[in-house]
Order: structure tokens, then sequence, then C-alpha cells
């Protein structure tokens, strides 16, 4: 229906549109019958008002929208009848262990990436800081990560871990102390030796005390430069 359609325009424009000399030839994809749609009469193409309005029915047709319009006029499957792959989805479960001096481990395998990744919990927190000495837990947990261990500086420390593409993460909230840690598979023997010696023999170097407390000091100063009110909960938390 289409290509009929714009064959009898075609027709149409050869018979009443008049001439006026141009010299470029143009070609159209559409009216591969005609091979040169407006080059009809003696190497001249054809000019004036109706010939504006005859390419741009033209242009109109050929970019499919009289298609688009005859698909949208057929009927919608309503969203109620069309029927959809039943998902399924099972949740992986992970291995528990319990080691002899009754920390419990869940590990799960992942094959996807070469990664090994640590979630630690401690039960402990900031609701145990000695009156008077608020921030205790929290600044420890900072300088444990920072302060170096007993074998390896500070700078050594960072050395051995940027080594390692990793940086492990402690933090203190009110019940329990985290632990996060990422590394790669083949450095898991490296890894686990820094994160041990991070956890059990942590050096706390004074310089490095004196900067957590330095940071923390500059923390709460800005406090009241904070535009909404800090609010506290029952038991102190902002």
């Amino acid at each position: 229906m289409k290509s009929n359609l714009m064959n009898v325009i075609a027709t149409y424009l050869f018979l009443h549109s008049p001439v006026r000399s141009f010299p470029q030839i143009c070609y159209t994809r559409t009216m591969e019958p005609l091979k040169k749609l407006f080059v009809i009469r003696h190497g001249h193409i054809l000019t004036g008002p109706l010939t504006c309005f005859i390419i741009a029915l033209l242009m109109f047709l050929d970019c499919g929208i009289l298609t688009s319009l005859s698909m949208a006029a057929e009927p919608l499957t309503s969203p109620d009848k069309i029927n959809y792959p039943r998902l399924e989805f099972h949740i992986p479960q992970a291995e528990r262990v319990e080691l002899e001096n009754g920390m419990i481990l869940f590990y799960l395998q992942d094959r996807e990436l070469p990664l090994v990744s640590i979630s630690a919990m401690v039960r402990t927190g900031s609701m145990y800081d000695p009156q008077g000495k608020e921030g205790l837990a929290e600044l420890t947990a900072y300088v444990m990560r920072t302060g170096g261990t007993e074998k390896f500086s500070s700078l050594e420390i960072d050395e051995r871990l940027d080594k390692l593409a990793a940086s492990p993460s402690l933090s203190m909230s009110l019940d329990s102390a985290s632990v996060e840690f990422s590394f790669l598979k083949d450095d898991l023997d490296a890894s686990l030796d820094l994160l041990s010696q991070i956890i059990r023999t942590p050096a706390f170097e004074e310089k490095k005390i004196r900067l957590a407390l330095a940071l923390k000091k500059e923390e709460l100063r800005r406090t009241a430069d904070n535009l909404f009110p800090v609010q506290h909960d029952d038991c102190g938390n902002r």
C-alpha cells in the first residue's frame, strides 16, 4: 500500500509540477522503479510549493510513521494475560564452623571473583567506656588499624597493605566492634597474617594516638557548624 501510494504521488508530481533548472541530481531509496524521483525532465529538478508538500509527504511515509500507525491500531494483549516464566531464587546456605575457643565462623563460597571477604563482629562497644573516658572504644578501634603492631610499624603495615591492594576497616558501635577486610585469594596467607597482628598485637603508637585525638577534637569542634541539630537517642547515639 505504501509503495503504490508513493508511485501515484510521483506520477502526479511528474504531470503537474513546474520545472526549474537545478544542477544537482537527487536520488531516493524509496522509489527504486523511478530511479530519479526529482530529476524527471531533461535533467532538471521540479520545484515549487506543491513539490515541497509532496517531498514532505514522501518523507513522512518513508520514516515508517504509516507503518507505526498501522501497528498501533492492532489490539494489545492485556498485562493480566501475559505469561512470565516463573522466577526461582535459592538462598545460598553458609557452612557453620565452631572453633575450639568457641568462635563461630560462617563460610560461604562464591567463585564469581577471586576475592576473599571477611566480616567479623566482636561483642564489645562504646557502652563499656569508663565514666569520664567516653570515646575510648572508638579511639581504640581507630588506632588499632593505624598504630602499627608489635612486629611492624604503622608505616610498614601501610606499605604491606598497599602491596596487597587491601585495607582492613575497624569500627566501633554501641554494642559491637566490626572488622571488614577484602583481599585477593592468592594473598590469603599474607593478608590473614597482617589482620591477625592488627587485632591481636596492636602497638598503639603514641604519635597515632595524638593524631586520632586531634582529628576527633576537630570533628567535635565543627559540630556547631552543622545546620541541622545533633539528635541523640536514649542510649546517647547521634
